[in-house]
């Protein structure tokens, strides 16, 4: 072989591999790049929402059911009575965060498939739960206004009570850490008192009109309220949300993004 055809050979070989190392590091900078998009708009607000939202969930410190609050008349809204997340003027509150969902929907299939898999699993046995806690708080509103002479408010400014809203303070009180002390308090008001708490006025009328509302939502307290299925549904939570949460942390601090995908 000649020293020419040699030569030639050896330049094509070259560009070939420099080819190669150029698409390799091409593809290399891509895939850090994707990699530090998934850490930043997939991960950070999942790692919030874990700590923000679901941890005093799981911590038995806050339930995400709310009242709906009503301060003029309106038409009643119509709800399937199949439907458990809104209820009889209550809403499971999901929370709000900005994740990509394109982002995400790519974790799942091409890099992260069981991670997701598990925050999913984790995330609807939460809401599993809140919907358990939604109906005790809507069987207790019931309970309310059958043993409570007063109407439930519906935006004349005249004795009423927020039967959702003391169904909730009932079931709080029953049920989270630290609410235990948590007391309604007859107040002057002037005209008319009210039944409050440190937070909200739940009752507004005559002062024998609060004393016997009182006087009712300590009896139905003290009957005491089954809370046995939503303590089982909270069983291994957090445990569960911790081991996700340091996942997700060690994915944070890694320089390795397992899979391919189209973004790379």
């Amino acid at each position: 072989m000649s020293g020419g055809l040699q030569l030639l050979i050896s330049s094509f070989g070259a560009l070939i591999i420099g080819y190669i190392l150029g698409r390799i590091q091409i593809k290399n900078r891509r895939k850090e790049e994707h990699f530090a998009q998934i850490k930043d708009k997939v991960f950070k607000p999942l790692l919030t929402r874990l700590d923000n939202y679901y941890l005093p969930i799981v911590e038995q410190r806050e339930i995400n059911v709310k009242v709906l609050a009503r301060w003029n008349i309106e038409k009643p809204r119509i709800i399937d009575k199949n439907d458990r997340t809104i209820c009889s003027g209550f809403e499971i509150v999901k929370g709000e965060y900005s994740i990509d969902d394109i982002l995400y929907e790519d974790v799942k299939q091409n890099h992260f498939k069981e991670l997701c898999g598990r925050l999913e699993s984790f995330e609807e046995r939460v809401m599993r739960y809140s919907k358990n806690c939604l109906q005790i708080i809507s069987d207790l509103k019931d309970k309310i206004i059958k043993n409570i002479k007063l109407k439930d408010y519906n935006g004349k400014k005249q004795s009423y009570m927020h039967a959702g809203a003391l169904a909730i303070y009932l079931f709080e009180k029953s049920f989270l850490k630290g609410r235990e002390n948590n007391y309604l308090r007859v107040v002057d008001r002037g005209a008319k008192f009210a039944l409050e708490d440190f937070n909200r006025q739940y009752v507004f009328g005559d002062k024998n009109e609060i004393e016997e509302c009182r006087a009712s939502i300590e009896r139905l307290f003290d009957e005491g309220i089954d809370t046995k299925e939503a303590l089982e549904f909270l069983t291994d939570l957090k445990k569960d949300m911790d081991e996700i949460i340091n996942e997700i942390r060690k994915i944070a601090l890694s320089q390795d993004l397992p899979g391919s995908c189209k973004f790379i």
